[in-house]
């Protein structure tokens, strides 16, 4: 039996795994084919943290760091489900957004036209429910807390 047999073995088994943990169809659908695809890749060449740091290079060069992160946790689960835990990799690391871009921000026009729209309309609550969200900076989910009695 080769390599690209046993790796088939292995996956089909893995498979089941995944349905046995009552994974979702979509994970499952994804953990295979994202396994299938490095399997496929690593073709004859011998499993080692070597080999998968390769990988993880070449995937970088081909996508999104969230997209190579998603494809790596899939690897590290069969990576765990085979014993190679000597293998699994670390993540991308993502440097995250700390402000919403600033073109999706509300002018100060902008602002008065929606209260003034609201206004015109007859909605005042709904006026004031802008004006209070556009003077305190809460979040639209917060609103249900602006009380009589909290004021």
């Amino acid at each position: 039996m080769n390599n690209q047999e046993i790796w088939e073995k292995e996956l089909a088994n893995f498979q089941h795994q995944l349905r046995v943990e009552e994974r979702s169809a979509g994970t499952i659908e994804k953990y295979r084919r994202d396994v299938a695809r490095f399997l496929h890749w690593l073709g004859e060449v011998e499993l080692t943290g070597e080999a998968t740091a390769r990988w993880k290079e070449h995937l970088a060069a081909q996508y999104a760091p969230t997209t190579v992160n998603a494809m790596l946790a899939a690897l590290n689960v069969f990576l765990r489900y085979i014993d190679r835990e000597d293998c699994r990799l670390r993540f991308l690391k993502i440097q995250r957004r700390l402000f919403r871009d600033a073109s999706r921000e509300l002018t100060r026009d902008e602002y008065r036209c929606l209260i003034a729209t609201a206004q015109r309309q007859g909605q005042d609550r709904l006026a004031l429910i802008l004006e209070t969200i556009g003077s305190t900076g809460i979040r639209v989910s917060e609103v249900a807390y602006i009380t009589l009695e909290a004021a």
